[in-house]
């Protein structure tokens, strides 16, 4: 039994340790904008199998022009997702949001 859990442990570890990080630039940045202006949590059930979020970027942009999205995990996504073993495995939203002073 003790082995089976290590080899889940590990095995849930090198998952979450990939790269998981995904940029999709919609328009190139005329200003310096560091941070994102809206940060979004998705919370999926069994590593997001038979799930979807879709994110209506012109609504959450307040009907401005989004610029840049990233989704990404954090430390905390990681650490939730590897405590319950992939049933609850949180995706972080960030969204970049044209300003009007650009």
């Amino acid at each position: 039994m003790k082995m089976i859990l290590k080899f889940l442990l590990t095995l849930m570890i090198l998952i979450n340790l990939n790269c998981i990080t995904q940029n999709i630039i919609l328009k190139e940045k005329i200003g310096n904008i560091n941070e994102p202006t809206l940060i979004l949590t998705n919370h999926f059930i069994f590593w997001g199998l038979w799930q979807n979020k879709k994110i209506d970027l012109v609504e959450e942009c307040l009907g401005e022009n989004p610029i840049r999205i990233k989704e990404k995990y954090t430390f905390f996504n990681i650490f939730s997702s590897l405590i319950t073993m992939g049933i609850y495995n949180p995706r972080t939203s960030e969204i970049w949001c044209e300003k009007g002073n650009l």
